[in-house]
């Protein structure tokens, strides 16, 4: 989770008189989150209401990941045959009353999804796009971000390494790349 981020967002979200934000891109809700999920035609969200602790919400049966990635904050299910906007709906008005105007990632929300959140939220205003601010903070690395970035370009040098090494004359593309997965295995086993 970084919550600096979701601290800098919520700040963005006061300055601009903003209630909330729904955050629908999978790789936004990771980036910012820690929970990482794939879920093709369902709803994942993270929803950062303003002053308050945001929350996950997608299906039921992510739920229990959601929990165990590390997210210390609520996290909401909802069952295939539910409506998972008007659940949506329902939570933002029990924990932030009143709640009207709300950012969106315009990129990443489909129009028939917009037009779902508007039915269950019909005094809602989702007519700001939060999009270039998450975009922003992706640019600004924090030092924690750095030290994975530093890590993956050591793993990569390492790769490289083990590839040069296993380059000889006759040899096949997929020669090298077994030796270097199974150098890379070891080095993981082993650690």
């Amino acid at each position: 989770m970084n919550q600096s981020k979701l601290n800098e967002l919520n700040n963005w979200l006061q300055h601009n008189n903003l209630d909330g934000a729904i955050i629908t891109n999978y790789h936004s809700v990771a980036y910012l989150s820690g929970f990482e999920s794939d879920p093709i035609e369902r709803v994942l969200a993270l929803v950062i209401l303003s002053g308050k602790n945001p929350f996950l919400f997608g299906p039921a049966l992510e739920v229990n990941s959601m929990q165990e990635s590390g997210w210390p904050y609520t996290a909401i299910g909802y069952q295939d045959q539910e409506n998972p906007w008007r659940k949506l709906a329902q939570h933002i008005q029990n924990t932030s009353k009143g709640s009207q105007r709300f950012a969106i990632e315009a990129d990443n929300l489909t129009v028939h999804r917009l037009n779902a959140l508007q039915n269950a939220l019909p005094t809602g205003d989702f007519s700001t796009d939060i999009t270039e601010k998450i975009n922003q903070l992706r640019l600004i690395k924090t030092s924690s971000e750095i030290q994975h970035m530093l890590a993956a370009g050591q793993d990569a040098d390492r790769a490289f390494e083990i590839g040069f090494q296993a380059l000889h004359a006759g040899a096949s593309e997929l020669e090298v790349a077994a030796e270097i997965e199974y150098q890379l295995k070891k080095v993981v086993c082993l650690a």
